[in-house]
Order: structure tokens, then sequence, then C-alpha cells
């Protein structure tokens, strides 16, 4: 980010069009990985105003800049629960994408954007729709997309009952980040992987999976994932009868969600506030008095 914002004044003192669009693209990633949603949304709001819909002005980079600009836009709205304006982006780049002009490069990311959007909406059913198609792409020269892809994948075939399935690709992700060094967003990964083994009842696993994502957001400084990994965590201790320890990380996930306004995090989190208090507090039965 420190880069990014000196890059922005050297190029504010040209008309390097390449330049301006990478500039603000590349900071925007940070911003979005760093969780600060609101400015990375405003830099790719002026990567659009720059280039419209052409997407002829866009190549740079191997991905068409025209397109991943609302690719990065659908992904910021879905952290922030702007559900119909991230879905207005993703189907802009969609509907953009097809163009000769662009290559697989580009509908693998809005297939991305879109299904992690749809994962966060809770349209696990759609994701499914969304990403499988998108996945065998990945096997080859657009592997630094795969974790992404399949852990979103992956938690939408757990959620749609494909439990083992969505296990088993969900541990693909994560062994196929490690092993090429792709740290960027690897504790959203780690918190996916945790939910599916929540949902096939493993408790002690995911709990120690929930603790590796904090831990990894906070060694990159990932705000966002840190959220949702302390929101997780909330989860786990729920599921443990742990009410105290569950309450703390629900807390931990809400201040920070709050101060990025992440809308999912802070209604998960609220939500699961009100369970932990209805458990640790249960209503007297007055016909025992």
């Amino acid at each position: 980010m420190a880069a990014g914002g000196r890059a922005l004044a050297v190029v504010a003192e040209t008309d390097d069009l390449d330049a301006v669009v990478g500039t603000r693209l590349m900071l925007a990633r940070a911003l979005y990985a760093a969780g600060r949603y609101g400015e990375a949304i405003r830099h790719a709001h002026d990567v659009v105003a720059l280039l419209g819909e052409d997407v002829g002005r866009g190549a740079l980079s191997g991905m068409n800049q025209t397109v991943s600009a609302h690719v990065w836009l659908t992904l910021f709205y879905a952290e922030r629960g702007e559900f119909e304006a991230g879905t207005a982006e993703g189907e802009m780049a969609l509907r953009l994408a097809p163009d000769p002009r662009c290559t697989e490069h580009d509908m693998v990311g809005v297939r991305l954007g879109l299904g992690r959007l749809q994962v966060v909406r809770g349209d696990l059913a759609g994701a499914v729709a969304t990403l499988a198609s998108a996945l065998p792409l990945c096997e080859g020269d657009l592997v630094i997309y795969f974790s992404r892809v399949a852990s979103s994948l992956g938690r939408a075939y757990a959620g749609t009952g494909r439990v083992d399935e969505g296990i088993a690709l969900l541990q693909r992700a994560d062994e196929r980040a490690r092993a090429i060094g792709f740290a960027f967003g690897h504790a959203l990964v780690l918190v996916q992987l945790g939910e599916a083994l929540l949902l096939a009842g493993d408790l002690e696993q995911a709990q120690e999976i929930g603790c590796q994502a904090v831990e990894t957001a906070q060694r990159w400084g990932e705000r966002g994932n840190e959220a949702w990994a302390h929101c997780f965590l909330g989860d786990i201790g729920t599921a443990r009868r742990a009410h105290q320890e569950g309450q703390a990380h629900y807390q931990e996930a809400l201040a920070i969600a709050e101060e990025l306004e992440m809308a999912p995090v802070r209604a998960r989190c609220s939500a699961g506030l009100a369970r932990a208090a209805r458990h640790s507090h249960p209503a007297v039965d007055l016909k025992s008095l």
C-alpha cells in the first residue's frame, strides 16, 4: 500500500493510461487484502471511469484491466454485503469477458468474483453453478487462481450437502496455495475449510484450522479475513458449548467488522452472540416455580 501511494504520486504527473490503471488496480487489490474496502472501491471506480466498457484500452499484464476493475468491485462489494451493487459489477464483467480480446484469464476472474459474492450471500447452489466450470481452467497456467476458486467451490459443496467432496477440495486448495507460496487470501481458504469441517462434525480439527486462519490473517495484515476467522471461531465455541470463548471471538470479529463496514460478518456475529446469550442464560420455566 505504501508503494502504491508513492506510485500514485508519480503517475499523477503523466498521461500514461496503462500506468495509471495498473497502479490504481494494484493498490485496490492491496487495500482489499487489508480489509480497507471503501478505499479499494474508490480506486476501482476511478479505473472504470477511465476505461468505460472499452476492453481494447484495458489490455495489460495478462488480464484485461477493464474486466478486472469490475471483477474486483464485485469482490469488494461482497465483503461489505452490498450484494446488488456487486452483482451488477459481476454481470458487467460477464458481459465484457467474451470479447475476443479477452482470455480465459478474464473468465476465471469473473467467475471467481461472482462465486465469492454468492457464497457470502448464502446462494451456495448458485456458487456451485458459477464456479464449477472455472475450476478445470485453474489446473494449468492459471494455477494462481486455484486456491481461491477451489475454496469457494468447496465451501459451496459442503453447504449444499456434499460435505466430503467439499472438504477434499478445500484441502487441495490449502495444499496448492502452500505448494506455490501463494499467501494472498490464504486465511480465507482456511476459514472455509474450517467451516466445512464443522459441518462434518469434526470440531477438534475445525478449531485447529480456525486458529491457523487467525494467525495467518494477522501475519499478513488481512484484517477482513481476520474478522471472518474470529467469527468462525465464535461458531466453534458455540458448537463446543464453550460459550464465553465463543462470545470473545464474536466480539473480536464484530469490532473489526464495525471498523471495516463488513455487514455480513456483523450480522453473523450478532446472531451468534444472541444464540450464545440464550445458552448462557436459559429462560426460567415459570411452571417449575
